[in-house]
């Protein structure tokens, strides 16, 4: 398992697992968790930014239709 690999596909950037690899090889799983959280968070919130671009789409189609109809 490439720890490098995964924590790249999961969204983390260069820093980032730069410090979670120094955080493994001093032994600081705290650190390791703090970061991986942050990481966490960082990707929650593009994801809620797109859930809301997802709905505007939703209600600008759904407009679109409902205006087809008259």
């Amino acid at each position: 398992m490439d720890i490098i690999k995964i924590l790249s596909e999961s969204g983390a950037g260069h820093v980032q697992i730069c410090q979670y690899i120094d955080c493994q090889n001093t032994g600081n799983k705290k650190g390791q968790e703090r970061i991986l959280c942050r990481c966490k968070g960082i990707q929650n919130e593009k994801l809620q930014y797109k859930r809301r671009q997802l709905l505007c789409l939703d209600y600008m189609i759904a407009k679109v239709e409902k205006s087809d109809e008259g």
